[in-house]
């Protein structure tokens, strides 16, 4: 019967996820869990969390099925492990009242954000990432970022699960009342005026193909793409800024000599900015790199990708595991850059992040910090098909946006692409695998709280444990 709610809770929980979307199941999903990890032994606690994680994670991260089986096993067992430790410790300081809610709270999100950093970061699945449709509610990241709304999300959960019905029910509406309420005033607090600065944002519509028989990944031709293109950038009128993905061209654009023409042409043509994704190989290294075009048609600026992808760009222990290579893993590995640092344009300067990096808070409040005045995400998902992924993807950039008070731009090969306001709210998104280029006018950004304090509010978060540990130590010593 454990199994049995802790399947009903990891799955009520996906839902709540995009694409299913329905958001609000995220505020009782974990009552289940709750009531069945309450009043374990610890060891128990531990592989009924491992086994809630193991659900969940392989549910909401199904797509990865497209790589093969064994990596989507892998990535389930490992990131299922963080809710095996967040069960383990929630059992070594059960409290069941109001300061138990508060204590998972804490432990969750404690872990959540643990997961995040490091090379093997990931916050796929971190509560926040559910509620990115709720605009009211985003405002909460302006204060504490996406683990303050998970933090949120989590008491209120708590709230249900560990107090009498009625009392526990009145607590959660005055959560949700008072979170909603917060939200929306501290959307209205930090909305930048409105901007005048041009862009349009590119979607080819084609990306890269997997042959069946082969099962192998191919790239479409230099030609299709250009063939894509121009039709939407033909009648465009002038803009400041136009947008393609990461790797627009599966060519180092700076090296070959029709790609390079071609974008140097439609920057003069338009008299435009252009910011184009690129793999740029220098001196025996490969880098995944954002390039800036000036008006006049030069490169002008480079960004490349510090955050790469664990065993999509970079495999480590190659050497030790050489087996790796039958799972179709590339036989190379990408360089990271050495830090994040905006694109000066005349009159405003570009945040880039490319693909997996929107996933990570630190990386849009390092561009905030260093004075970027509208954030841009370029990336590659036509790897992810139609599945759930494309969507899933674009929930982090509504929170990106909603945290630093900025405009965000997101250019994607074959969707979904957007253009996203300071409060989170998607402004205008194209669908999936159709060409479109999506025009509207943004403007500087508004530094929010979360951009000056960052990830230091959590340890007040954390405040609820500590207390009850040191409570638990001065009981012990009484005795």
């Amino acid at each position: 019967m454990s199994l049995f709610f802790l399947c009903s809770s990891a799955l009520l929980l996906v839902l709540a996820f995009p694409r299913a979307n329905l958001f609000p199941i995220a505020w009782f999903a974990l009552v289940p869990f709750i009531i069945v990890i309450k009043g374990r032994k610890p060891i128990n606690a531990f592989f009924l969390g491992w086994f809630f994680g193991f659900v969940f994670i392989g549910c909401l991260l199904y797509w990865i099925l497209i790589f093969g089986i064994i990596p989507w096993i892998a990535l389930s067992l490992f990131e299922g492990f963080y809710f095996a430790l967040i069960s383990l410790f929630f059992s070594l300081l059960k409290r069941e009242d109001w300061q138990g809610a508060l204590i998972f709270a804490s432990i969750w999100t404690g872990f959540d954000y643990l997961r995040s950093l490091g090379r093997f970061g990931f916050t796929w699945g971190s509560l926040a990432q559910s509620q990115y449709l709720d605009t009211p509610l985003l405002g909460i990241c302006k204060i504490g970022g996406m683990f303050l709304l998970t933090f949120i999300l989590a008491m209120h959960n708590g709230f249900l699960a560990l107090l009498p019905l009625k009392r526990g029910i009145k607590s959660s509406l005055l959560t949700l009342i008072i979170a909603h309420i917060i939200g929306f005033g501290m959307n209205i607090l930090y909305h930048p005026k409105e901007g005048n600065i041009r862009v349009a944002v590119t979607q080819a519509g084609i990306g890269e193909r997997v042959t069946r028989q082969a099962g192998l990944w191919s790239s479409p031709s230099i030609d299709e793409l250009m063939r894509a293109y121009e039709p939407m950038l033909r009648g465009l009128p002038r803009q400041d800024l136009i947008v393609f993905s990461e790797t627009a061209f599966p060519v180092s654009i700076p090296d070959v000599q029709k790609v390079r023409e071609w974008v140097e042409n439609l920057a003069r043509e338009k008299n435009s900015y252009v910011l184009i994704g690129s793999p740029i190989e220098e001196k025996g290294r490969i880098y995944n790199s954002a390039l800036l075009f000036s008006p006049d048609g030069k490169i002008m600026g480079r960004y490349d990708k510090v955050q790469l992808v664990p065993f999509g760009e970079f495999v480590p222990w190659r050497k030790i595991f050489p087996w790796l290579k039958k799972l179709g893993v590339r036989d190379f590995d990408f360089t990271p850059g050495k830090g994040w640092h905006p694109l000066e344009c005349k009159g405003f300067s570009l945040g880039p992040i490319i693909c997996f990096e929107s996933i990570f808070p630190r990386i849009a409040r390092e561009y905030s910090i260093k004075g970027a005045d509208i954030l841009v995400v370029i990336t590659n998902d036509s790897w992810f098909g139609r599945t759930w992924a494309g969507e899933q993807h674009l929930a982090f950039s509504s929170l990106r946006a909603c945290e630093e008070g900025r405009y965000l731009l997101r250019a994607t090969t074959t969707g979904i692409s957007a253009i996203i306001a300071p409060d989170g709210k998607i402004l205008k998104r194209a669908g999936l695998f159709v060409p479109a280029v999506l025009v509207g006018k943004v403007g500087e950004g508004k530094n929010t709280p979360y951009t000056y304090l960052g990830d230091y509010i959590l340890l007040l978060l954390f405040l609820p444990m500590l207390i009850t540990i040191f409570g638990f130590r001065k009981t012990g010593k009484q005795r």
